[in-house]
C-alpha cells in the first residue's frame, strides 16, 4: 500500500530581520523558493516514518541563521517540535544545513521556519 503524505512549509513564519536590508514579505518569499528543495528529501524521510506509526503527523520549527557575506546557513536546529519523531527531525535539519540563498543580508537573519507533517488519508 502506497502512503501518500504532504508537508506545508511556511505557515506561520516567524523572522528575526531588524537591520536585515530587506522588506520581510520579500524575504518571506525568498526563503520559501529555497526551501522547496529539502521538502523532496524529507517527505521520503518522513514518508519511512509514517510506515512505522502510520498516525505521525505535527510541526516542526526549524531555526537557521542565513550568514551575511557568505549566503550561507549555520545553526540549524529544532527550536520545537509536535512531531516527536527524532528520525525526520534529524532529517529536516540536514536538508536545511546543506542550503545556500541567493540574497546576502546586511546582517546575520535568523529564522524560525514551520513545517507541518500530515498523512493524506
Amino acid at each position: 500500500m502506497k502512503t501518500l503524505s504532504k508537508i506545508a512549509i511556511g505557515a506561520f513564519a516567524v523572522f528575526v530581520v531588524a537591520g536585515c536590508g530587506a522588506n520581510p514579505a520579500e524575504l518571506r518569499v525568498k526563503i520559501e523558493k529555497v526551501l522547496d528543495g529539502p521538502v523532496a528529501q524529507t517527505i521520503l524521510c518522513y514518508q519511512k516514518e509514517l510506515l512505522k506509526d502510520r498516525n505521525l503527523k505535527g510541526i516542526v520549527d526549524a531555526k537557521f541563521t542565513v550568514v551575511r557575506g557568505t549566503k550561507a546557513i549555520k545553526d540549524v536546529s529544532v527550536a520545537s517540535s509536535t512531531l516527536g519523531n527524532p528520525v525526520v527531525e534529524q532529517c529536516l535539519v540536514e536538508q536545511i544545513a546543506r542550503l545556500t540563498f541567493p540574497f546576502d543580508p546586511k546582517v546575520n537573519v535568523t529564522v524560525i521556519w514551520p513545517f507541518d507533517f500530515a498523512p493524506i488519508n
